[in-house]
């Protein structure tokens, strides 16, 4: 059947017609990418921006819908926030419709809104890095604006919004007054006849602006060296000791983040007592002697589990008192049982609880 012939010029126009919106249409899918959104808000970053917030900021500033499902995607956006310390991360991802990366940023802020922004520039410039240089796009026209408008049924917008509980130990900045109290083993060189074993506890405390104070106390167990004696031939001698002392801790680290971790350095004082008791004499009898120390200290303490912390710690003493002797008279015989010496070294291991 032969068409009239202004039916067939109506086609012909309306093919050409055609043709040329599908090539204008390609060519503006080749410029503008689309993307997926994917938008974690962790623990202890609740307060952030939201996915559909996130996405019409960065759709704003694009002037154009952007964001599109996984499937039907160009580029792959994924991002999460968190709070570390006292700053709020957040970082971002993009990859191309294989799942290559493409690159990534991280931007940290202490106030979680003013992330806002950043965030939709940056993401915004991954997607199409001349957006910073394109002036605001202007408000789109009204339905009355021209007779000849064509009604555009809105491209759908599918983004997700994953909410999933991930365990995050966060730290905040030190503030107002904290420190920790521990139980130890501690062995000592120098401080009695042989290597001393002994139990003790210690503590510090800090204010906010201050260094930290410590303090600590130790009982060392119990020896009983043999003495020679000219007269009755060896005697024993039970010997044990006790100290407490006081530190001033001027160099104090606490790791922000991750496992609890904190190191001091310390240095002050401690006062001894030293009691013994002769087996073998003809009176017998308990004597004491007090000893002074200065002390240099390093000590710190690793996180296991809530507050339950791991303490370690070494201490180099020096006597305050200079040589310090206990003896003991037997008539014409004076028995040195223990001579103090210059320098003394103990170490600590222990378990303990941070405060607060």
């Amino acid at each position: 059947m032969r068409l009239p012939q202004a039916s067939r010029s109506s086609a012909t126009f309306a093919a050409c017609l055609g043709a040329a919106l599908f090539a204008v249409s390609a060519g503006a899918r080749a410029e503008e990418r689309t993307s997926s959104l994917s938008w974690l808000r962790l623990e202890g970053a609740e307060s952030c921006v939201a996915t559909q917030d996130l996405a019409k900021a960065v759709e704003t500033r694009l002037g154009r819908v952007a964001f599109v499902s996984a499937a039907q995607a160009d580029l792959s956006i994924e991002g999460h926030v968190r709070r570390t310390g006292s700053v709020y991360r957040a970082e971002v991802r993009v990859r191309d419709a294989a799942g290559r990366p493409l690159g990534a940023r991280t931007l940290e802020d202490a106030s979680c809104p003013a992330l806002r922004e950043p965030l939709a520039l940056v993401i915004a410039l991954m997607i199409d890095p001349e957006a910073a240089s394109r002036p605001t796009p202007a408000p789109a026209p009204t339905a009355t604006a021209t007779a000849t408008a064509t009604a555009v049924e809105p491209q759908r917008v599918e983004t997700r919004e994953v909410v999933r509980r991930e365990v995050v130990v966060v730290r905040e900045a030190p503030s107002g007054w904290r420190g920790e109290g521990d139980v130890h083993a501690a062995l000592a060189t120098g401080l009695l006849p042989e290597a001393a074993f002994g139990v003790g506890a210690g503590a510090w405390l800090r204010g906010p602006g201050w260094p930290a104070l410590a303090a600590s106390a130790a009982y060392w167990v119990e020896q009983s060296p043999s003495v020679p004696s000219a007269q009755k031939g060896p005697v024993l001698v039970q010997l044990d000791f006790v100290q407490a002392g006081a530190a001033l801790c001027p160099l104090i680290f606490e790791h922000p983040s991750g496992p609890r971790l904190t190191a001091l350095a310390c240095g002050g004082g401690q006062l001894g007592l030293m009691r013994g008791a002769g087996l073998g004499f003809d009176r017998s009898g308990r004597e004491s002697q007090l000893t002074l120390h200065w002390t240099l200290e390093a000590k710190g303490s690793v996180g296991l589990f809530g507050p339950v912390i791991l303490h370690a710690g070494i201490a180099g003493l020096v006597s305050g008192l200079g040589p310090q002797r206990f003896a003991y008279s037997t008539g014409a015989d004076l028995v040195t049982v223990h001579q103090l010496p210059r320098f003394a070294a103990l170490g600590t291991l222990g378990l303990g609880v941070h405060l607060p």
